[in-house]
């Protein structure tokens, strides 16, 4: 299996391609380089938050989970309830359970620590729907790229 550095320079250089996809696509389906543009930045944090912060080996003792440095204790019921290589963790359904996950955690300390930022997020959302998508095909994408790059691994070793 490669280790967490080869993973995140794959998920990271993969993301460079993608987001000049996601950049096309949203011109043939908005029509406005302006909102183009802002659906392939935010794919593009989606895409590299997910490769570096919400691996799929959340579920264990891995460098993602250690980078969460003293908030990693929010990630001890994934950890602890989802099984390491499952269909869950390991796929591009579990890259989506973790991104919903990492925004349920979002909107708990918005509404207690932040209202303003989770009415402004909101807003967001509502006013650009096609964010949500996006965010959820970078969580996707992460996944399936580490998944793919742990097959690929254990064919070679």
């Amino acid at each position: 299996m490669p280790g967490h550095v080869v993973h995140d320079i794959i998920g990271v250089t993969l993301a460079v391609p993608m987001t000049q996809g996601i950049y096309t696509l949203g011109i043939i389906i908005t029509g406005s380089v302006q909102q183009s543009s802002s659906m392939a930045a935010v794919f593009a944090i989606s895409h590299i938050f997910n490769t570096i912060m919400l691996s799929p080996d959340m579920d264990i003792d891995s460098s993602s989970y250690y980078r969460w440095g003293v908030l990693r204790w929010l990630w001890w019921p994934y950890k602890h309830f989802v099984p390491h290589r499952s269909r869950i963790s390991h796929s591009a359904v579990g890259g989506i359970i973790r991104m919903m996950y990492a925004l349920v955690l979002w909107t708990a300390a918005c509404t207690v620590l932040a209202p303003l930022v989770m009415e402004s997020t909101i807003q967001l959302i509502v006013n650009n729907p096609y964010y949500l998508l996006v965010i959820l095909v970078g969580s996707a994408s992460a996944s399936w790229i580490h998944v793919v790059t742990d097959k690929i691994g254990s064919k070679i070793t």
